[in-house]
């Protein structure tokens, strides 16, 4: 009988550790689609409304650019916007060096310019990030299945000793 428990619980863990770093996978892609989707909006606020760059960020949803908007509120030219960028973007962990890179160039840019000057920046920043969605995209669809069937063969395969 506890042979059985211990079978059991050999077979369970590892698939359980499959499963959860296919979701560690799958979580950068999620990550950088946020991103995106606040970047479109930054850019559309930009564009076409008069509101300060507190306010627009303040709206989007992604952990990245939600965080650096909780600094002081009264504007990105304050000095007090860069370090609250970088560290929101140092401390994230589900982020590639490679995307790190681009949201760093991003928000070093952010607030030097004028209206078209931004809005450029954020399209360029859109076309990277892009690219690397498309990239986490593929290497989530590929990896995930991996981890999770590596995982569960692991997990049969300890059971089948024991028992």
């Amino acid at each position: 009988m506890l042979r059985i428990i211990i079978a059991c619980a050999a077979a369970v863990i590892p698939a359980y550790t499959g499963i959860c770093a296919s979701e560690r996978v799958k979580r950068r892609e999620r990550e950088l689609c946020l991103i995106l989707q606040d970047i479109i909006l930054i850019t559309n606020c930009v564009k076409y409304t008069k509101e300060p760059p507190c306010e627009i960020f303040k709206k989007c949803a992604s952990g990245i650019i939600k965080n650096a908007a909780q600094f002081d509120g009264t504007g990105v030219n304050t000095g007090n916007f860069h370090p609250a960028w970088e560290k929101a973007v140092s401390s994230d962990k589900v982020l590639s060096e490679k995307d790190k890179q681009v949201l760093r160039a991003l928000g070093a840019s952010l607030g030097g310019s004028d209206t078209e000057g931004q809005a450029g920046v954020l399209e360029s920043a859109r076309a990277a990030l892009t690219a690397q969605c498309e990239e986490a995209r593929a290497a989530a669809a590929e990896k995930s299945k991996l981890y999770r069937k590596l995982g569960i063969l692991c997990g049969i395969a300890a059971a089948a000793l024991i028992i």
